[in-house]
């Protein structure tokens, strides 16, 4: 029901009412007639799906759809799994996704960065997000390696260049993308990592999506000036790079 929340506000208040008191009856078994309500919700939502721009209304979107979120440059989906990383690549919206094996990285290795990265941050008196203030208080021992912290950082930024952004940008190159914007949407252990920081030299600028479908409604809301798009597609871009720190 909470996710079902945000989705109904792009419907006309009637529709929205109805569908939030169809799906609460089902959802908390309060009603003698199961089979009928679920009958009910169906055919709202077939009516709902008539209207231009919910076509998708609480449907998976198809690759077709989804692709269009490339439209203002690259996007990286990095996935971990103890089984292996990778990167599914979409360069561009008329492009099939490619896929980028990470064979240099695994989730420990990943969850090492993060630590050291954690590390160096409260050595220069920058608390992570996911770092409460207790936690540096109250008899919790802080131990610090004698390793300088740029040095640290150099190494962190270093091992994510080679084993995590490079082989991407070997990539792009192959579909003569060498400069513009570039969208990561890191999952799982690659949550958190300065993506952004660890080329030697960029031609890129770097932004973060939580997913392609929020991207891409971004693109959709078309603003009536440029100037108004650019916030709009910032606004959560500066959301996601604030956790990156």
């Amino acid at each position: 029901m909470l996710q079902l929340r945000p989705d109904v506000v792009a419907l006309p208040p009637d529709e929205a009412e109805k569908l939030l008191n169809l799906s609460a009856q089902l959802y908390n078994g309060t009603t003698q007639d199961p089979i009928g309500i679920v009958d009910q919700r169906d055919k709202l939502l077939q009516n709902i799906r008539k209207s231009p721009g919910l076509e998708y209304f609480l449907r998976p979107k198809s690759y077709d759809v989804l692709c269009q979120a490339s439209q203002g440059g690259p996007i990286a989906i990095l996935n971990s799994h103890p089984n292996g990383c990778d990167a599914i690549l979409i360069p561009n919206p008329s492009s099939e996704p490619v896929h980028v094996p990470l064979p240099n990285v695994t989730p420990d290795i990943l969850e090492s960065q993060r630590e050291k990265l954690k590390e160096s941050l409260s050595r220069c008196h920058v608390r992570t997000r996911d770092e409460t203030p207790s936690s540096r208080l109250f008899g919790c021992r802080e131990n610090y390696s004698q390793k300088p912290v740029q040095k640290c950082f150099e190494e962190l930024l270093h091992r994510l260049w080679t084993d995590v952004v490079e082989p991407i940008y070997v990539v792009l190159k192959t579909h003569g993308i060498l400069k513009g914007r570039i969208w990561w949407l890191p999952t799982g252990a690659f949550t958190g990592l300065p993506l952004h920081a660890s080329a030697p030299s960029d031609e890129f600028i770097h932004s973060y999506t939580a997913t392609l479908g929020s991207l891409l409604d971004a693109y959709n809301k078309k603003p009536s000036t440029a100037s108004k798009e650019s916030q709009s597609l910032e606004s959560p871009i500066l959301d996601q790079a604030e956790n990156h720190f």
